[in-house]
């Protein structure tokens, strides 16, 4: 009954206390204080302020992210002592700092494999990408979306009858109990998701920039030698073939660096309170809630996949697009039959459970589970 569900943080409390599995979590060392769901978005806040100041990031950015942050901020009627805890932020960003650290380590192989590919195919990629980039065509597509959603809410809870509410807005039943908190929640997931689906749809960009500031530094141009010169159209197609083939690869890292990060934000508890209780808000989520997440952790686990980042920015807009579609909306869409989007869901409603993108990495680790059925892990 969705009247027994727990909130994340009675169902967080009641963790069990058991040893965590070695490679389950990013292993942190120290403490820190409780508190402040906004505390890493101020972080971010801090960061954007610099980027922008060094013109890396342009104005009109600068001001729509704010803008969606503060909006989301007024919007959230929580006392100000949940929202922001200043005294915690710098052990909390210590922890933090740890586990993106260590997840970095993980991942670091796998640039030095994409920035090897990203000298052989560098003039290719720029002719075969469009004039618009990876970071607008993305965030476009996002927003179009989610605007839809939020339009068809507020339809339904403003002007909607009873019935269409129940309908269209059943997912929500368990957590925002009146059309006005129900309202209130779409507009607030709407602007804050804003704030973290910069970070996401800007990877591409973001790694693809670090890999030419870094050869541009190092002087390194393989097109500068006569060999390569002449073999110019081998070394781009090979290169190209495995970046498109680096999207397969990076999938068992990416979705165990997720894991890993995931898990360690809801064991150790400053940090889910930092960074990730503010998305476990929805128990029973809609697709809106699903980037109501941390800019912060987008940082961690949406660079875990660097060579699958080398492909035309057209093309990894396209996968991205499909990803979203058939895995990331359904997984926050209650009442969904996929069996993927389920294991997700089941997570938001219990929070001690299926950490994973995937149901292999919690049958590894122990930690999934199938709602009406048996529990199977290792």
């Amino acid at each position: 009954m969705l009247e027994n569900l727990k909130s994340p943080e009675d169902a967080l409390e009641e963790l069990p206390q058991a040893a965590v599995p070695v490679g389950a979590i990013y292993q942190t060392y120290g403490s820190a204080r409780r508190g402040g769901e906004y505390n890493s978005h101020l972080v971010f806040s801090v960061i954007l302020i610099v980027l922008a100041a060094t013109n890396i990031v342009s104005l009109f950015w600068f001001a729509w992210v704010t803008l969606c942050l503060v909006a989301s901020l007024l919007l959230d009627q929580r006392p100000w002592q949940r929202k922001v805890a200043l005294t915690a932020l710098p052990g909390q960003m210590g922890l933090y700092l740890q586990v993106l650290g260590r997840a970095f380590l993980n991942t670091l192989p796998h640039y030095g494999i994409g920035f090897g590919l990203y000298l052989c195919i560098y003039p290719l990629r720029e002719r075969l990408n469009l004039p618009l980039s990876s970071l607008f065509m993305l965030y476009a597509f996002y927003m179009v979306l989610r605007m839809g959603y939020v339009l068809v809410y507020t339809y339904a809870l403003t002007v909607g009858s009873r019935r269409l509410q129940l309908r269209v807005f059943h997912e929500q039943r368990a957590n925002l109990r009146t059309p006005q908190t129900a309202l209130r929640h779409v507009w607030w997931t709407y602007f804050l998701g804003n704030v973290g689906l910069f970070v996401k749809c800007s990877i591409q960009v973001i790694t693809i920039g670090g890999f030419e500031m870094l050869r541009q530094q190092a002087g390194l141009d393989l097109y500068a030698v006569a060999w390569c010169v002449e073999h110019a159209n081998f070394i781009q197609g090979v290169g190209l073939a495995l970046s498109v083939l680096g999207i397969l690869f990076s999938i068992p890292l990416s979705t165990k660096v997720y894991y890993r990060t995931h898990r360690t934000f809801h064991t150790c508890k400053p940090l889910y309170d930092s960074i990730h209780a503010i998305h476990h808000r929805g128990i029973l989520p809609t697709p809106l809630d699903s980037g109501t997440i941390s800019p912060l952790e987008f940082i961690i686990t949406d660079m875990s996949r660097p060579v699958a980042l080398l492909i035309p920015n057209w093309v990894f807009v396209l996968n991205e697009i499909v990803v979203a579609l058939l895995g990331h909306l359904p997984a926050h869409t209650s009442g969904t039959l996929r069996k993927v989007a389920q294991h997700h869901l089941a997570h938001h409603k219990f929070v001690v459970c299926n950490f994973g993108l995937l149901p292999k990495n919690d049958e590894r680790w122990g930690t999934r589970f199938v709602p009406n059925q048996p529990s199977r892990g290792k």
